[in-house]
């Protein structure tokens, strides 16, 4: 009778020890120094282990002092790209204002207030537009003592000076003093000049309503009347005033009706406080009229 195998004891597994990763690489360049020193490798095993110690532990993606440089210059150029961009981004574009096109512009009308004292004047009868002055020829007979008396034709609006230039100028003897140089005459006129110590009438001695009362109403000679009679503002009707240079319908009015509100006028210069009189016209009105 044959006995039974002996039974086996089960074998125990022995503990698996980890292990640091530094503690077993130095483990293992131990190991392999002794195995050198074993197999008489002395100076092989002290190599290895002082290059093993020296050796530097090498890292990825290091960059050395060049390259630094060139990324700091061109982190550098970015920022500053960036900062321009930005401002220019914001800056406000100015453009030329266009010039105004003048056929554009709607022209500005000046509309002038008429004088009243200018516009009666004007439609008194027998005064002219100076359109109508300008576009006429005036034919005036000057006489006296000028360098060549005569007739002389003027061209335009004329005056008792222009007629007295046309005849040559005054004479030596002439007395200047004794007419209205600046007074307007209109064609058919005679102007006479006198002389120093003459007798009689100077200036317009017979013309039409431009000889402002002093023509006469005769055939035109030097020695005729010295003019019309003056017109008493405080008596004289609405036709009266009417035939004094520069007095018009509407200025007739107000003076019968400032007349018939405050009385009559005590002087001449009260004409004034007529509407439509002005000193301008009170002046040319002075020696037309009278008070009393």
């Amino acid at each position: 009778m044959t006995s039974p195998p002996p039974r086996r004891t089960p074998t125990r597994r022995s503990p698996r020890v980890r292990h640091n990763g530094g503690q077993w690489g130095k483990a293992q360049s131990f190991a392999r120094q002794a195995l050198r020193a074993g197999a008489g490798d002395d100076v092989g095993s002290l190599t290895t282990s002082a290059t093993a110690e020296a050796e530097p532990v090498r890292r990825r993606f290091v960059l050395d002092g060049r390259s630094l440089r060139l990324v700091a210059i061109f982190l550098t150029v970015l920022t500053l790209s960036a900062i321009i961009a930005a401002l220019s981004s914001r800056s406000v574009n100015v453009s030329a204002i266009p010039p105004k096109d003048e056929s554009q512009t709607a022209p500005v009308r000046v509309e002038a207030t008429p004088d009243p004292a200018t516009s009666e004047t004007s439609n008194a009868p027998g005064s002219e537009s100076d359109g109508e002055a300008s576009s006429s020829e005036v034919v005036v007979h000057v006489s006296g003592a000028v360098r060549s008396p005569g007739v002389v034709t003027l061209q335009g609006a004329v005056r008792v000076v222009d007629a007295v230039d046309a005849a040559g100028g005054a004479s030596d003897d002439a007395d200047l003093s004794a007419i209205n140089l600046a007074q307007r005459i209109e064609d058919g006129s005679h102007v006479h000049v006198p002389a120093q110590g003459e007798a009689g009438p100077g200036g317009v001695v017979s013309g039409s309503a431009t000889d402002h009362g002093q023509g006469t109403d005769g055939a035109g000679n030097a020695g005729g009347s010295a003019g019309k009679e003056k017109v008493n503002v405080n008596t004289a009707s609405q036709a009266e005033l009417e035939t004094i240079p520069g007095i018009g319908p509407v200025t007739a009015q107000a003076i019968i009706a400032w007349r018939d509100e405050h009385g009559n006028f005590r002087s001449v210069d009260e004409l004034t406080e007529v509407s439509g009189i002005g000193p301008k016209t009170l002046e040319r009105l002075r020696d037309h009229v009278r008070v009393s």
